[in-house]
């Protein structure tokens, strides 16, 4: 079966993305790519809202850089980022979507984002991850305290 191309949808724009979710790829992202055809990008999923630092220092053509959180809200934007730089993020986002620079215009902070045919992976809460790891403490202590009964 044939796997739907990803989208993302800001305001009337979008765009047909590669994924880059692995530390791998988050890495080496568009670098060395010679080209992005019009409407297409790549889409960065970081896992939670994190700031960055962006480099362009392997590419080969400018870009737009569109940021934006879990809540799916446009906190920054980068426009025309030219090759060999390096350049931090002011806002934590969880993705960023590389476009061909200029393509990203008309895009604000504060406009929504839809994401199509991507299956975006949960990230636990902080609440869901105490728990979790509370879980196998508790086990253990009951354990101990079973094997201690049962011994006397």
């Amino acid at each position: 079966m044939v796997q739907p191309i990803p989208t993302v949808t800001i305001s009337d724009k979008t765009w047909a993305v590669d994924i880059a979710n692995t530390q791998e790829e988050i890495q080496a992202g568009l670098s060395g790519w010679p080209s992005l055809f019009l409407n297409h990008g790549m889409l960065f999923d970081l896992g939670s809202d994190l700031t960055v630092t962006i480099t362009t220092l392997q590419m080969l053509f400018s870009l737009d850089i569109i940021f934006f959180n879990s809540s799916g809200v446009v906190t920054e934007i980068m426009y025309g980022l030219a090759p060999g730089n390096t350049e931090p993020s002011a806002i934590p986002a969880r993705f960023f979507l590389e476009v061909n620079a200029g393509e990203a215009e008309g895009v604000v902070a504060g406009d929504y984002v839809v994401i199509n045919d991507y299956d975006i992976p949960s990230t636990p809460s902080i609440f869901e991850g105490l728990i979790m790891a509370t879980i196998p403490v508790m086990v253990l202590g009951l354990m101990i305290k079973a094997i201690k009964d049962y011994s006397k």
